[in-house]
């Protein structure tokens, strides 16, 4: 369990502490600003130690420094060497600990400002029933929990789980306690991410073959569970949503954008009608909004991009590799053939003059607003299409 930050950034900070006493007073609150509980996954720590360390930092007085939890379980690779069977059985043990221990932590966190959860796909499973394995629930419990004895003054929450049901599995978790309900729908910053990517359309290229969790529960079956989840923040200030399989983005249907700064979203599919309620209801307040694989099921990106272009304070814009779905009624500006991954377009499409010019209009749009706030502009680089 240490604080998360670029190596470099961790080594520097821990050797100016230990430099004089003025110095690790003044590195301190910067050295454990952002810190990484999540699960030890170790041949030299028992699941013992691990509840002992996660209780005797509870009492540490820099815990008012922490800004940033990071909890949950670590990537598969991060096992140090330890044989499958070591693993699996430490991995046990110290998830029972760590579910007793890291709600207590949180609660002196006292200035905590965001959670980041995250399971990965190697930690959790189903019974052969279908029914979820005693490690998931016990996962998801834990992030409830946590979340439960979190200061108020936490802002932002990012969570990242392996299927779109583990997101409905937590949010039953989450309405059952009505201080904890009410705490997630004040959270000004939400971002959900779906991180099994396993079996067909779960990656555009280099597909792998599904897992036991996808094959049971496949991500767009059961996407209903992360729409329902966005909901419990009826008015964010940031939205991200990350997606394996593509998802239908216009399922969300009661979130209000008018408020609305940031937004990102990544393998989804939306109609041109939602894209255009998006900025109407968040035109006196969005600044930045990313797009990467995105498909459009009705409508056109030029028609979509336009609206942008009417947005007072929109200062980024990064649109990639979006395009039209295969089964919308725009599917037949859907280009029969993928680009190369080495060498993606902005906009798949067969509507290439109109989209194109429609993007570069915002491009130089932004570039416009950003030079009159004196801030860096875009290069042509960065922004390729200015000059169409």
């Amino acid at each position: 369990m240490v604080p998360s930050y670029e190596r470099d950034t961790k080594r520097d900070l821990k050797n100016l502490r230990l430099a004089s006493q003025t110095t690790c007073e003044a590195a301190t609150p910067y050295f454990f600003r952002d810190f990484d509980a999540r699960t030890p996954v170790c041949r030299d720590t028992t699941a013992a130690e691990w509840r002992q360390t996660l209780l005797g930092f509870s009492e540490r007085p820099w815990l008012k420094y922490v800004r940033t939890l990071k909890i949950g379980t670590r990537d598969r690779n991060e096992a140090f060497g330890l044989p499958d069977t070591a693993r699996s059985g430490l991995r046990d043990r110290c998830l029972v600990a760590y579910a007793y221990a890291i709600p207590a932590f949180a609660r002196n966190c006292s200035a905590l400002q965001a959670i980041r959860a995250q399971i990965d796909t190697a930690h959790v499973g189903f019974t052969a029933d279908g029914e979820p394995g005693w490690q998931r629930d016990l996962l998801l419990l834990t992030i409830a929990n946590t979340l439960r004895e979190c200061p108020r003054t936490i802002a932002s929450l990012e969570i990242s789980l392996p299927l779109t049901l583990d997101f409905q599995m937590l949010r039953r978790w989450i309405v059952k306690t009505p201080a904890l309900l009410d705490l997630i729908s004040q959270l000004a910053s939400i971002s959900l991410t779906v991180n099994d990517a396993t079996g067909h359309g779960g990656v555009r290229y280099w597909e792998t073959s599904e897992s036991e969790n996808q094959r049971q529960y496949p991500n767009q079956q059961y996407q209903a569970g992360l729409w329902d989840f966005v909901q419990l923040v009826p008015i964010p200030s940031a939205l991200a949503i990350q997606c394996t399989h593509i998802c239908d983005f216009t399922r969300l249907s009661h979130t209000s954008f008018k408020k609305l700064q940031e937004l990102k979203l990544f393998r989804v599919e939306i109609s041109s009608n939602t894209m255009e309620r998006v900025v109407r209801e968040s035109s006196t307040s969005l600044r930045a909004i990313e797009l990467d694989f995105v498909e459009l099921t009705s409508g056109t990106w030029s028609a979509v991009l336009t609206t942008l272009c009417s947005l007072p304070d929109l200062l980024h814009c990064y649109v990639d590799s979006c395009g039209y779905s295969a089964t919308g009624t725009s599917s037949h500006f859907r280009p029969l053939l993928l680009p190369e991954p080495d060498d993606p377009e902005a906009i798949e499409t067969l509507n290439v003059r109109q989209d194109s010019a429609a993007l570069g209009a915002v491009q130089r749009h932004v570039n416009s607003l950003r030079k009159r706030r004196s801030l860096e502009q875009y290069s042509e680089y960065e922004y390729r299409y200015m000059n169409i």
